[in-house]
């Protein structure tokens, strides 16, 4: 299951378990690697449980640019999935710096995996926003940003996830969750409890 690179951003729906990695397995040639590291850049994978199986998720995902990590509704309709400013085969604007932020986007399940890629619209080109994860309802994602406002670095924010498909206002957790420091990756459990990352918390 793991590599000799990175693994990580696990998430397990039904008898699938999907993350992301820097391998190269069953895709094409990584030509393009990350400065910060020198690893390729990052995709999303799915291992098949019961046979240990590891395929690059179907569909429109995956770039040349960083993809995941990600998350799928409980109804099984719509992933949630970080990338960079990469849409339409085309990469997006740059901020001031020339740096391609990261993104929340959407796709809609298909017979032929995940299709119809669409941006949320309170991302911007000059923060990131990414590393999703829902409430158990689906009615609420949470992500993380480092947008303008925010208590340090990185916080964790939440935002309602309505009928139709649009979101209201994203909220920033606040204390004690964030700190001036960084908080990331976070996880909601079915029972409502968040698991987060940080640098600014003792532990």
């Amino acid at each position: 299951f793991n590599t000799g690179v990175s693994d990580f951003g696990v998430f397990v729906k039904d008898d699938k378990v999907y993350f992301v990695s820097a391998r190269a397995e069953g895709v094409d040639v990584k030509e393009k690697t990350y400065a910060w590291n020198g690893e390729p850049f990052l995709d999303i994978y799915v291992m098949d449980k019961a046979s240990g199986t590891v395929t690059p998720i179907k569909g429109e995902i995956n770039t040349k640019l960083h993809d995941g990590p990600a998350v799928i509704s409980p109804d099984g309709s719509t992933i949630y999935f970080t990338r960079n400013n990469y849409l339409g085969k085309k990469e997006g604007k740059r901020d001031k710096d020339k740096t391609n932020h990261l993104k929340l986007y959407t796709a809609s399940a298909s017979s032929e995996g995940w299709n119809e890629v669409k941006e949320l619209a309170f991302n911007s080109n000059d923060y990131s926003v990414g590393h999703p994860a829902l409430s158990p309802d689906g009615k609420t994602l949470y992500f993380v940003s480092d947008m303008p406002g925010g208590l340090g670095g990185t916080d964790i924010y939440k935002v309602s996830i309505n009928e139709d498909g649009s979101f209201g206002q994203p909220q920033n957790l606040g204390a004690p969750v964030n700190t001036e420091f960084d908080e990331s990756f976070p996880f909601m459990d079915s029972d409502g409890s968040l698991y987060f990352s940080s640098n600014g918390h003792a532990g």
